[in-house]
Parts: C-alpha cells; structure tokens; sequence
C-alpha cells in the first residue's frame, strides 16, 4: 500500500468516526460502520504485509505477536472510557473522542510508517 494509500485508509476511517457523532440521520451509522470495517480490514492486510517486508525471518512470529497483543490489549480500557464518556458527555461523545485520538495517532505516528 502507497503512502497515500496509507493516509486515505486513516482519513476514511477519522471521517467516519466524526460523522458518526454528528450525523443524525438513520444511514450514517450504516455507511459509516461499512467504511470503517473495511478500512480496517485494509489497515490489517496492510500492517502484517509491512510486517512480514520489514521483519528479520527469525523474530516474525515475536513481532507479529508482540503487535497484535498491543493492538488488542487496550480495548477492554477503550470500552470503559467510552462507556465513561457516553455517560458523561452524551452518546456521540466516544466516536468524537476517538476521532481526536486518530488525528493525535495519525500525526504522531505517520511520519515513522510512511
């Protein structure tokens, strides 16, 4: 996958977040859930793609273990904050949230993936 590819892939899925927790129509949640797991699925074919690319022959099961265990082990936290938001602050408040924390994530972490 291209940069730009690469970038497309995380602005699709930051834009589906926001519209998720602006739009108040019947079909934004359906287009917007669709786009986000199929942007995720394309995130995923291309992260291990990298992965198996970029990684010694030796230390990519490590690796790929070591990715997946981080990348899964903040979600029950997520679903806390979240549900600690929604409580909070309403229910559009955790695709909002999450939305800032693509953009934080996507400029902090862009420049070392592209």
């Amino acid at each position: 996958m291209t940069r730009c590819g690469r970038r497309r892939c995380r602005c699709s899925q930051t834009g589906c977040l926001v519209a998720l927790g602006t739009v108040r129509e019947t079909w934004a949640p359906i287009v917007c859930l669709g786009v986000f797991g199929v942007m995720g699925m394309v995130w995923n074919v291309n992260q291990a793609t990298l992965t198996q690319q970029r990684a010694p022959t030796e230390m990519l099961g490590r690796i790929s273990a070591a990715f997946r265990t981080l990348a899964l082990a903040g979600t029950p936290l997520g679903a806390l904050l979240g549900g600690a938001a929604a409580a909070g602050w309403g229910l559009n408040t955790p695709a909002l949230l999450a939305a800032g924390l693509f953009v934080l994530g996507a400029a902090s972490l862009g420049p070392l993936i592209n």
